[in-house]
């Protein structure tokens, strides 16, 4: 969803076209299957202006996708489960962490979440954990 339509409608034709020839509908996998309504809604979305931001470590939620307002346009900002392999504990301990303080590097992330390395890693790979340095340095 936050690549934009066009990778959203290529992942829709791709899995539709597979789905459409006898020889390639067994390639669908059902997490492809179930991908399909979420991936139409959000190429509507898009048809009708609305827009998604980034994941944001200090204000995404664990399921519920919120509404933002940057510079007076509305934006989506999407929940943790959106992440593939998150799952709903680990998203919701990223969350319970940060009640309790500030996330002051990615290796505290590590420490203070059920999240796995490889969450981490894509988490930072999406430009999520931009702001964080790798350890803490405490003066």
């Amino acid at each position: 969803m936050l690549k934009g339509k066009s990778v959203i409608a290529a992942k829709l034709k791709d899995f539709n076209s597979r789905l459409a020839k006898d020889n390639t509908k067994g390639s669908v996998s059902q997490k492809e299957k179930d991908l399909i309504p979420m991936l139409e809604v959000a190429l509507e979305m898009y048809a009708r202006g609305i827009s998604f931001i980034n994941l944001d470590i200090e204000n995404s939620e664990t399921k519920i996708f919120k509404v933002v307002e940057i510079n007076s346009k509305k934006f989506i900002l999407p929940a943790f489960i959106v992440l593939d392999g998150l799952g709903e504990v680990n998203a919701q301990s990223i969350v319970d962490a940060r009640k309790v303080a500030p996330f002051a590097s990615f290796k505290d992330l590590q420490e203070r979440t059920n999240i796995t390395k490889t969450n981490s890693l894509l988490l930072k790979s999406l430009g999520v954990l931009d702001h964080l340095s790798e350890e803490t340095n405490i003066s």
